[in-house]
């Protein structure tokens, strides 16, 4: 497999949240990625989350009482390297925001991730190998 496409509409029911609330979570999710050269696993990701809650209520900009409702975004990206079919080193960047019709609960947030992965089995079936 050298090249892939993903797009998800995903709706989670219901989701309980610390305080004894619960949300529905509705998220739009496309993910895309190409090898280059057998060795330079190359993805791109972006989601969108709406998450409305039930009974959780906070105050608004405008100095108003009303039920939480976020707004969430994302995208990265990444490139990697293969060793082997079972061995990568890949780094990841990317991006994420939620906006919150409450006060104080909205945030940005950017990020590099470097990760090492092996795709290993441990059983009596052929060894597992990363799907590219």
């Amino acid at each position: 497999l050298r090249s892939y496409g993903s797009l998800y509409f995903i709706q989670d029911l219901p989701i309980w949240h610390d305080l004894g609330d619960y949300y529905v979570a509705r998220r739009v999710a496309v993910d895309a990625g190409h090898v280059i050269k057998g060795k330079l696993p190359l993805r791109i990701a972006a989601a969108y989350q709406n998450s409305d809650y039930d009974r959780f209520m906070g105050l608004t900009p405008s100095g108003s009482i009303e039920k939480r409702n976020d707004d969430g975004y994302g995208v990265q990206g990444s490139l990697g390297y293969l060793f082997t079919d079972r061995i990568l080193l890949s780094a990841t960047a990317g991006y994420e925001k939620r906006d919150s019709n409450l006060v104080g609960l909205s945030y940005e947030n950017q990020y590099v991730l470097i990760e090492l992965g092996f795709a290993y089995e441990i059983g009596h079936r052929p060894a597992l190998h990363f799907p590219w």
